[in-house]
């Protein structure tokens, strides 16, 4: 308000709350660059950059920006923010129970923001305490920091308790079940127990998973489907899923980010115990035993807690590409480390070497068309009304 001169609304909340993730996603970024690729090439600290600002759902969430998708936004802010703040800790070299304290009232706003972050709060507050637990400090100052980072989870949890009861009568009571929504009675539904059901995951995996969209011949060229399909909709009721079950516009993730199964090279080098010592060529200086530790210590670390709080979206009963939002950044952090160790890996390997480069820029550019093409065409896109002389142009290049 004091910038424009006029109220801000939900779209100018959402666009500042994916703003300041996207400033904390490339500040990690730029850290665990300098610290274990400092020999990296600086076109695949770009690709990272810009796959990490861009990839679905961003811009799709930013296409129609209302409260719904600002809560997530700053979820996703206080979220990613409280990691990059606790990063010293998280490592090990500085046990500052200021920078923990701060950590955990940015995570704490997080799960006032979006309740289903609870499990990567829960993730990001152990990975700090291991990194405590590795540092040299004394015992008294590891206690502090486990004091500096309870307090405000007690004191915000608890004001959220407090608002809960004066606005619903019960601490423990969010809202969900209370939502006055057109054709859907919530409180029924929460009493069938069909808001959050296992029964849902496997349609979800699908539709989260590897739904795809359709192509056309006009701009954007890309288009979502929305509602259930024909198949699906035989499956649900085979599996007997309750009539709760819904769907909005949705396209599969691996479909409209493939540059996310970089991600799944950590797993795989982890699972194939894949020793942690120095790759080729892969930084300037040598890799000490601890600090590739480390790096693979906070990649799994955020597959994990993009994984447990995955679960709850394939296990609630609406099916939406906003809840993307959720885990993606913590899935695209890994995701761009995977593609840095791919190359790493293979990089003075004479046919190896450029193949990896080469696959590297296809699977960004793939992700990053794919992301700008899905938010051009998304539900409330307003580029046909802010400038239609361009959509005309853009529509008529299929034509």
């Amino acid at each position: 308000e004091l910038v424009s001169g006029s109220a801000a609304g939900d779209p100018q909340l959402a666009f500042v709350g994916h703003m300041l993730s996207l400033l904390f996603t490339t500040a990690i970024l730029v850290a665990l660059r300098d610290r274990h690729y400092s020999g990296l090439p600086t076109w695949l600290l770009g690709v990272g950059l810009v796959v990490a600002a861009v990839v679905h759902p961003v811009l799709w969430n930013l296409s129609y920006p209302d409260i719904y998708v600002a809560a997530i936004a700053w979820g996703q802010a206080c979220l990613v923010g409280g990691l990059l703040v606790a990063f010293p800790v998280v490592l090990g070299t500085e046990i500052d129970w200021r920078r923990s304290a701060l950590a955990a009232v940015l995570w704490s706003l997080a799960i006032g923001s979006r309740y289903t972050l609870a499990p990567a709060v829960l993730v990001c507050v152990l990975l700090t305490a291991v990194g405590a637990m590795k540092s040299e400090a004394s015992t008294a100052r590891r206690l502090r920091l486990g004091v500096a980072i309870g307090l405000p989870f007690v004191l915000i949890v608890t004001s959220l308790g407090a608002y809960n009861f004066a606005r619903f009568g019960r601490a423990a009571e969010t809202g969900l079940q209370l939502q006055l929504t057109p054709n859907w009675d919530y409180t029924a539904i929460a009493r069938d127990g069909g808001i959050f059901s296992v029964r849902y995951v496997a349609p979800n995996l699908i539709y989260y998973g590897v739904w795809p969209f359709k192509i056309g011949a006009e701009f954007p060229f890309l288009e979502v489907q929305r509602g259930e399909s024909l198949s699906v909709r035989a499956f649900l009721r085979a599996a007997e899923i309750p009539d709760a079950y819904s769907v909005e516009e949705i396209n599969g993730l691996l479909l409209a980010v493939p540059f996310s199964l970089f991600g799944l090279l950590w797993v795989v080098r982890r699972a194939c115990g894949a020793p942690p010592g120095e790759q080729n060529g892969s930084t300037a200086r040598p890799q000490s035993f601890r600090d590739r530790r480390d790096l693979e210590r906070i990649s799994l670390s955020m597959l994990l807690a993009a994984g447990m709080t995955g679960l709850l979206i394939l296990a609630y009963r609406h099916v939406a590409n906003r809840f993307m939002m959720d885990f993606s950044p913590f899935l695209i952090i890994p995701a761009v480390l995977g593609a840095w160790e791919f190359h790493a890996v293979n990089r003075g390997r004479p046919i190896l070497g450029p193949l990896s480069a080469v696959l590297i820029l296809v699977l960004a550019a793939a992700s990053v068309a794919t992301s700008i093409l899905l938010g051009v065409g998304g539900p409330a896109s307003r580029i046909d009304d802010y400038n239609p002389t361009l959509w005309a142009f853009l529509s008529n290049l299929g034509k």
